[in-house]
């Protein structure tokens, strides 16, 4: 999410280790199974992904460690936001473009409240939510 964030359009999954000693393959469970989550929920948003990115009629503001961007696509405005820190953080965040009192989250079963124009959610350590209004 922080290569879509920054602009990506396309993905290459590099499954090494870097610290602790350089590996070339470093695929097991874990990494498979990430890989495979991370991978279902992008094209499960891609077509999304692939439209203008961060138009000016609409928007989101965040502060810390949070990363964001957004998109407006087939009537609907997605916002991508990643905790990019390896703590959990809780925050507030200002959207603009948007008049729905809530947000659908992408692969969470749930949804947030939208009020004044913010929304607050709690992020664990590197993980990312996409509100769908």
């Amino acid at each position: 999410f922080n290569a879509v964030i920054s602009g990506a359009t396309g993905i290459i999954y590099f499954p090494q280790r870097i610290g602790g000693g350089f590996l070339y393959d470093n695929m097991n469970d874990q990494v498979e199974a990430e890989m495979k989550s991370v991978n279902a929920r992008l094209a499960r948003i891609g077509p999304a992904l692939m439209s203008q990115r961060d138009p000016s009629t609409a928007g989101i503001t965040v502060s810390g460690s949070l990363k964001a961007t957004w998109r407006r696509y087939n009537g609907k405005t997605y916002f991508i936001v990643l905790n990019n820190s390896t703590s959990s953080v809780t925050s507030t965040m200002t959207t603009k473009g948007v008049s729905a009192s809530s947000a659908s989250v992408d692969g969470e079963s749930r949804s947030v409240a939208i009020r004044s124009g913010q929304i607050t959610d709690t992020f664990k350590p590197m993980e990312a939510h996409v509100y769908v209004v």
